[in-house]
Formats: C-alpha cells, structure tokens, sequence
C-alpha cells in the first residue's frame, strides 16, 4: 500500500514534467522493491559439519543467508527429503538457528518479506551431520525446460551424490500429475531433447535418481508453456 501511495504522489507531483515521470516513478518503485538474495550456509549439496549437538539424536544449525534488499522479514523453509515433513522458522535478522534430525537430508530456501512483496532464495540440499559411512543416498535431480517451438520440450536434469555413484534415471512426464508416462528407464543420459507438448497446457516431470546401492531421490517439476 505504501508503494502504490509513494507512486502516486510521484504521478501528482509531475504530472507536469512528462518526460521525467516515468524515470522518477520507475526510480520510485524500484527502491522499494526487494533484492534478489542467495543462501550461505548450510551449502549446496555438502554434509553440514557445523551446529550444537543435541538430545535424541538432533543437531542445531545456524542457517544463514544474504540479505534482501529492503526486506522486514524472512521465513526460512526447511523440507526433510526422508519423509517430506517441514520445518518452518521466522527472522527479522539474515540467521535462524533451527534443530533437524541428524543423518538426514533437507533442502531449504528463504522467503524474504517487505509489506505484501515476497521473494524467494534459491533452493539448497544439505546433509546433516552424523553420517559417516560412504553411502550417501542422491540429492534430488535439479530440472530445467526449454521449449525448443513446434510444441517440442527439451528437459535437462542434474543430480548429485556425495559418494559420486549415481547409476540410472527414470524420468516421468504427463499432463494427469497422479498418471504420468514413463519416459526413460534405467537411463544414464541426462536429457531429453524431443518431448512433445501442447501450449497452454500444464505438464508435470517426475525424476528418479538411483545409486549404484540402490539408494533413490526423487524431483518433482510443474510446467506451462
């Protein structure tokens, strides 16, 4: 609401100098938009070491992340990829200290608040501490699209895996999410250039990343072109 107000006055006040307004308005809106921010730790796709040891077999983690640009508050979104039950925390600060279950793996973003605007960091993987044997399972596979025209997709994926021992992937795409089709199976290849797709149409990509111990991860992607 303060925005539109400030954007207002901005508009009365030059109504008389048009050649100015809009680079004055322009200037107006984006000083008070938010920033695009990035996450610091726990990092990418690595064990997180660091934390205080807790009770029942849990660890407290300091998450820390960049700031945004004219943001009031953040909320910090944590996601356990053993059983998908999530974790929430709020901050007015760049920090959240937050206890996980040990041997585990999340992912996690933060979502940066100013008034009504939002904002969200990108998505990290991390393993918590306490696993020590080399047999980590993947990090869920990082998806990509690009629509090649003709109503041809090009899907592209990355996973990770600590012990680098990924094997296969099965890939998943339809337009009926609990009914899709099977793509590719026991695939080592990390693309498919040639999918055919209709405009207009909301399409959903399952992704299932297998170790050589048999170990699995799973994405999920929701497109529309």
């Amino acid at each position: 609401m303060k925005i539109a107000i400030r954007a207002f006055l901005v508009l009365l006040l030059l109504s008389s100098c048009k050649d100015n307004t809009e680079e004055l308005l322009n200037e107006v809106l984006n000083e008070a938009s938010l920033g695009n921010f990035n996450l610091i730790s726990p990092e990418h796709n690595m064990v997180c070491a660091d934390g205080t040891d807790m009770e029942n077999n849990e660890i407290s983690i300091d998450f820390m992340w960049m700031p945004s640009k004219n943001a009031t508050a953040y909320t910090v979104e944590i996601t356990n990829l053993e059983n998908n039950s999530i974790i929430n925390a709020s901050s007015t600060t760049t920090t959240a200290k937050v206890t996980v279950p040990k041997k585990s793996r999340f992912s996690w973003k933060v979502t940066a608040t100013y008034e009504d605007q939002t904002i969200e960091s990108p998505l990290f993987n991390f393993y918590s501490e306490g696993i020590t044997e080399a047999n980590h399972a993947p990090f869920p596979a990082e998806i990509t699209t690009k629509n090649k025209a003709n109503g041809i997709l090009e899907i592209n994926w990355q996973s990770e895996d600590l012990d680098d021992d990924i094997k296969t992937y099965e890939i998943y795409f339809g337009s009926e999410k609990d009914n899709l089709n099977l793509v590719l199976i026991a695939s080592s290849n990390e693309t498919v250039t040639n999918q055919p797709i209709s405009l207009g149409t909301n399409y959903f990509i399952k992704i299932i990343t297998i170790d050589s111990r048999g170990n699995i991860s799973i994405a999920k992607k929701t497109i529309s072109y």
